[in-house]
């Protein structure tokens, strides 16, 4: 979980990942994206979160990724 939070605060410092809110998601199953957080396929058989951060952007997160984005321990 620490490499994934490593590279979450990577990418918001980057501009490539906003700040965690309070956004509205859908959960399903995997669609082979990437996801937002760690790079990896999100993959059949695995649970993909969509999270709307904006109008237009959805990111897709693993479990533990969007659990490590919203947790905010990357700022530590």
């Amino acid at each position: 979980m620490r490499d994934i939070a490593a590279k979450i605060g990577v990418k918001i410092a980057a501009g490539l990942l906003p700040l965690p809110t309070a956004p509205r998601q859908r959960i399903g199953r995997g669609s082979g994206c990437s996801c937002a957080a760690c790079d990896d396929c999100i993959t059949q058989a695995d649970i993909e979160y969509e999270v709307n951060v904006g109008s237009r952007r959805m990111l897709r997160f693993h479990s533990d990724c969007l659990t490590a984005w919203k947790d905010g321990h990357y700022y530590r």
